[in-house]
C-alpha cells in the first residue's frame, strides 16, 4: 500500500468514527473530550490513525501526496475567502441598516473599521496561499498564524499535551485541511443518503424538516416558497435565502446562473408556476449571502504562449473548485475539464477532452490533428485523477464527437490561436478559466 492509498485508508477510518460519534451526539448529547470538534478531540486523546496520519504528512515521499496535501489545502483557502466575503457583506448590511436608521457614529466607524480590515486581510493572505504548494509554505502559515492567536492559546491550554499540540500544530492544521476536504469528497462523490447531509440535519435541528417538500422527498430539491428568496450571481452558485431561518443555501453548481436569472424572472411574473431547485447537501450560510465573486488561479504551470515551445503542465482552478487541466506530451497537448458538479452515464462520472497534434514548419506552428472526446472514470479513478495528471479513465471506450487528421491548420490567426479556443470554448463550461489560460492572447 502506497503513502496515498494509506492516508486514505486512515480518513476512511476517522470518518466512520466521526459518524458513530455524531449519531452518539444526536442521542445524548456532546462529550467534553470533543469540546473543540471530533478530530481535534481525537488528536488530544493521541488516536493512533491520528498519528500514523501525522508521520505521513511530515515524512511524504510521493508527488501525489503533495498534490492531494496541495488540493485539500486549496479547497481550505477558498472557504476562508468564501466566509470573509460572506462576513463583508453581512458588515455591509449592518453599517447600511445604521445609517438608514441614523444611529451611526464615529464608534462605530472605528469599530467596522476594523473588522472591514480583517476580514480583507484575511482574503489577501488566503488568495496569495492559492498560488503555493509545498507543505513547508502550508506549515509557515499556520505557523505564523498561531503567534499571538487568542484561539490557538485556548486550545493549548486545553489539550493535554500542550508540548506535543505547540510541536506538531502546523502539521495538525494540515492534517485537519485535508480531513475536511476527504469528507467533503466523500460526500459530493458518493451516493450517500440525503438524510445524513449537514443540510438536511440543519433542518432538522432548528424543527424546519424538509420532508414536508414532496419534491424534497422525492427528488432532493427544495421547492421555492414564500420562505425562500432567491439570490442570483454571475461567478459563484446560485443561492436560496431562508427567511424564517435566515439561512442561504447554496444550490447545485449544475444551476446555470442566467438560467436560474430567467426562471427567476419567469416565476415572479406568474408565467412559472412552481419551480424546484437542488440544493447543495453541504451545511447552508449564516446570515443573507448576497456577495459575488470571481476568483481562478494557476494551481500550477503557466498561461499558454506559442512562443515557450516547451509547453509543461498546467492546471487552473476556480473558486468553486471546477477545473482545467493541460497535459502536453511532445508535441500532443490533451485539454480536460473537471467540474464539481459533474456529468454521470450509469455509474460512471463524464468529461470533456480535447486532444490535439502539432508541427512547426518555417517558424510557424500547425495543427494536424484535433478531436473531441467524452472520457468515463470510475469513482476511485476519479477521486485520484483530480489531484494526478497521469491518471486516465479507462472503464469505458472513449466517445468521440469529432476528429481531423492529415491537416494544416494555422495555430495562430490574426495573433490569435482563433481555431484552437473556439472548439475549446464550444466543448468547456468554465469560460472563465480557459480565459485566464489564454490571457496572452485577449
Amino acid at each position: 500500500m502506497d503513502e496515498l492509498e494509506k492516508l486514505f485508508s486512515l480518513l476512511e477510518v476517522l470518518r466512520n468514527k466521526e459518524e458513530t460519534y455524531n449519531k452518539k451526539v444526536l442521542e445524548e448529547g456532546p462529550s467534553f473530550q470533543y469540546t473543540f470538534g471530533f478530530l481535534l478531540g481525537e488528536y488530544n486523546l493521541k488516536n493512533k490513525y491520528v498519528l500514523e496520519a501525522l508521520d505521513i504528512i511530515k515524512n511524504h515521499r510521493q508527488p501525489d501526496l503533495l498534490r492531494y496535501f496541495s488540493l485539500s489545502l486549496r479547497f481550505y483557502f477558498q472557504k476562508i475567502i468564501s466566509e470573509s466575503v460572506q462576513h463583508l457583506d453581512k458588515i455591509n448590511n449592518e453599517i447600511k441598516c445604521l445609517k438608514i436608521n441614523k444611529e451611526w457614529n464615529d464608534s462605530h466607524n472605528l469599530y467596522y473599521n476594523s473588522m472591514i480590515s480583517t476580514e480583507n486581510q484575511n482574503i489577501v493572505k488566503a488568495k496569495e496561499m492559492l498560488l503555493k504548494s509545498t507543505l513547508k509554505d502550508f506549515c509557515d502559515y499556520f505557523s505564523s498564524n498561531a503567534i499571538n492567536n487568542n484561539c490557538f492559546e485556548i486550545l493549548a491550554n486545553w489539550i493535554d499535551d500542550r508540548k506535543f499540540f505547540e510541536k506538531n500544530y502546523c502539521y495538525y492544521c494540515v492534517f485537519e485541511a485535508i480531513y475536511n476536504f476527504y469528507c467533503f469528497e466523500y460526500l459530493s462523490l458518493k451516493d450517500r443518503n440525503i438524510k445524513e447531509s449537514p443540510l438536511f440535519l440543519y433542518f432538522e435541528n432548528h424543527d424546519r424538516s424538509l420532508l414536508v417538500d414532496k419534491n424534497f422527498t422525492k427528488y432532493g430539491l427544495i421547492t421555492l416558497t414564500n420562505d425562500f428568496e432567491p439570490i442570483c450571481t454571475e461567478h459563484l452558485e446560485c443561492r436560496i435565502f431562508n427567511k424564517p431561518l435566515n439561512i442561504t443555501l447554496p444550490l447545485s453548481r449544475k444551476i446555470d446562473n442566467k438560467l436560474f436569472k430567467k426562471f427567476i424572472e419567469l416565476y415572479n411574473v406568474g408565467i412559472i408556476k412552481q419551480i424546484s431547485f437542488k440544493p447543495s447537501l453541504l451545511e447552508p450560510y449564516t446570515g443573507k449571502f448576497t456577495t459575488d465573486m470571481a476568483l481562478e488561479a494557476v494551481e500550477f504551470g503557466r498561461v499558454f504562449d506559442i512562443e515557450l515551445t516547451d509547453f509543461i503542465p498546467t492546471k487552473l482552478v476556480s473558486l468553486d473548485s471546477d477545473s482545467l487541466w493541460i497535459n502536453p506530451v511532445g508535441n500532443e497537448i490533451t485539454f480536460e475539464e473537471f467540474k464539481y458538479d459533474f456529468d454521470t452515464f450509469d455509474d460512471y462520472i463524464m468529461t470533456q477532452a480535447v486532444h490535439l497534434k502539432f508541427f512547426r514548419k518555417n517558424n510557424d506552428f500547425y495543427i494536424e490533428h484535433i478531436d473531441h472526446e467524452v472520457i468515463f472514470y470510475t469513482y476511485g479513478e476519479y477521486d485520484k485523477r483530480l489531484y494526478n495528471i497521469k491518471i486516465k479513465g479507462k472503464v469505458l471506450k472513449r466517445q468521440k464527437t469529432f476528429k481531423i487528421d492529415d491537416s494544416e491548420i494555422p495555430f495562430l490567426t490574426h495573433g490569435k490561436p482563433e481555431f484552437l479556443i473556439q472548439i475549446l470554448y464550444t466543448y468547456f463550461s468554465r469560460k472563465d478559466l480557459l480565459d485566464e489560460y489564454f490571457s496572452q492572447y485577449k
